[in-house]
């Protein structure tokens, strides 16, 4: 599985504020941020759940020689 999406921030919400105080924030421009951070999210949990399990622990097999130090194997 390819690395997560890195989330890049598209709407500054602060400045929009500062600048309209009263004004409530814009709906669409609000929904694009949070589905592009849920995308985020929905990767990263993705991945993790390769290599770990429920418990916390490292998941069942997902540890080989090649990702042990050299010092750590023995031939």
């Amino acid at each position: 599985m390819a690395q997560p999406p890195a989330y890049v921030r598209q709407y500054d919400f602060s400045a929009f504020q500062a600048g309209s105080p009263n004004t409530p924030l814009p709906g669409t421009q609000l929904d694009n941020e949070l589905d592009e951070v849920k995308q985020t999210l929905d990767a990263l949990n993705a991945n993790i759940a390769l290599i770990q399990r429920d418990d916390g622990a490292l998941k069942n097999l997902s540890v080989g020689l090649d990702q042990l130090k050299p010092e750590i194997v023995s031939d």
